[in-house]
């Protein structure tokens, strides 16, 4: 900018040029009539990153009077947010208006192709499942927009040779961006996005203590004027229960007795609609209501079960888990206390007791393959439970597991087992 303004002081017809290579950060320009030429000019960004502009910009008399230049961005690292990782190459024209007398006004403008090296978002997300928020939309925003402050317009295209990572509390996604790549376009006020994500299989989703493995899943852009996407994802979890008498005892004799009886329960997810308020639909084999299988994921027991006289303790642990939101207590013990990345109050089925039990579940994700969450009850039967899970390419994944739920054997320490997961993917 010094060289430039040194330019055009001392540019009175004749031809000026101004080079500055002592160091990395330099400029190369010349002043030949009513017209400024950067041959290259280079400056470094952040620790690794560079800039690199080149192109012409046209005078009328000492001002500006227009501009075509080519900005080159190599390895930047962009400081988004907290969380959110992001570094990228990009190639970008930038085309200044001419001066007019016309009327209309003409905006800087902005195009080329923006090519994603890493991208990761690793910020905490709140989600709570219940029937209300479930099914539920969300309020219509209502936008004001004024074109005359307008800056500048622009239409990029942003592509990603590599999945683009989400890794939290509540996802851990791998999402592909789709051909030709996510087109964003628009001004600085108001601007749109198109353009489809789809997601890897064996992406994971955690939903009240419950890991869902997702079977497909897309994620589409299609406003000119806004970043709406919609979402169409299938997931899968199975769901275990033991019972709280003898397996020789029917189920009938169970439910006379006040008790529940075990069970095993595949169900799928399917979220779609807008992400600002999506909609989510379970099914389950065996079959159950919708309504049953949000409590049968919440606190472990169907509406059935809940009408035989356990609506109090219900009422306690649902309470408990409510007014952990409301207080924001997750958000802050994982703030506080940083090696923490999941704590959440919630409730879950006892055996023992033959009830729900207010829980605790502690998460931390260890490394990108390397995960672990441990769950204790906070009543007088403790019962814990505890997974580990390492996943490595291909589709194979490790798990390690401990409880002390239902032991019958003799030993003090619980519950021991590991798994091998192989997935097969087919077209």
């Amino acid at each position: 900018l010094r060289a430039l303004e040194h330019a055009k002081r001392t540019l009175e017809g004749g031809i000026v040029a101004v080079r500055d290579c002592g160091g990395k950060d330099y400029i190369d320009l010349d002043v030949r009539g009513n017209e400024i030429r950067i041959r290259r000019a280079s400056a470094r960004a952040g620790n690794t990153g560079r800039l690199s502009l080149s192109g012409r910009i046209p005078l009328k008399g000492l001002d500006i009077n227009g501009g075509d230049t080519v900005l080159v961005i190599t390895d930047l690292k962009v400081p988004v947010a907290d969380g959110v990782k992001l570094t990228a190459d990009a190639r970008l024209r930038i085309t200044l208006p001419p001066a007019t007398k016309l009327e209309q006004r003409a905006l800087p403008n902005i195009t080329g192709r923006v090519t994603l090296k890493q991208f990761s978002y690793t910020r905490p997300i709140s989600f709570r499942l219940d029937l209300d928020s479930i099914t539920g939309r969300g309020a219509t925003d209502v936008e004001t927009y004024d074109p005359e402050e307008d800056l500048f317009d622009f239409d990029v295209l942003v592509v990603s040779p590599q999945p683009v990572r989400i890794s939290n509390n509540l996802l851990e996604l791998r999402m592909n961006v789709e051909n030709p790549g996510l087109r964003i376009a628009g001004t600085d006020q108001r601007f749109g996005a198109q353009g489809e994500l789809t997601l890897q299989p064996g992406s994971k989703l955690f939903l009240q203590g419950h890991d869902f493995t997702v079977r497909d899943g897309t994620i589409v852009f299609d406003s000119t004027t806004r970043i709406a996407p919609r979402l169409d994802v299938h997931a899968t979890t199975v769901y275990r229960r033991y019972a709280t008498v003898s397996d020789d005892t029917s189920a009938v004799t169970a439910g006379a007795a006040g008790g529940t009886v075990g069970g095993r329960w595949r169900i799928t997810m399917h979220a779609f609609g807008d992400t600002d308020a999506p909609e989510v639909r379970f099914t389950s084999d065996p079959p159950l209501s919708q309504e049953d299988i949000v409590l049968l994921l919440q606190i472990g027991m169907t509406r059935a079960e809940l009408d035989r006289g356990l609506l109090g303790s219900i009422a306690q642990t649902v309470g408990l888990e409510a007014l952990s939101a409301v207080v924001g207590l997750d958000e802050a013990v994982r703030t506080t206390v940083p090696l923490i990345d999941e704590f959440r109050v919630g409730s879950q089925y006892s055996s023992r007791t033959g009830r729900p039990e207010p829980t605790l579940t502690l998460g931390k994700r260890i490394s990108d393959q390397l995960r672990a969450t441990v769950t204790t009850t906070l009543g007088e039967e403790r019962e814990i439970r505890s997974n580990i899970e390492y996943r490595f390419k291909n589709g194979v994944s490790l798990q390690g597991g401990y409880d002390n739920v239902n032991d019958v054997s003799s030993s003090v320490l619980g519950n021991v087992g590991a798994g091998l997961r192989w997935r097969l993917e087919f077209e």
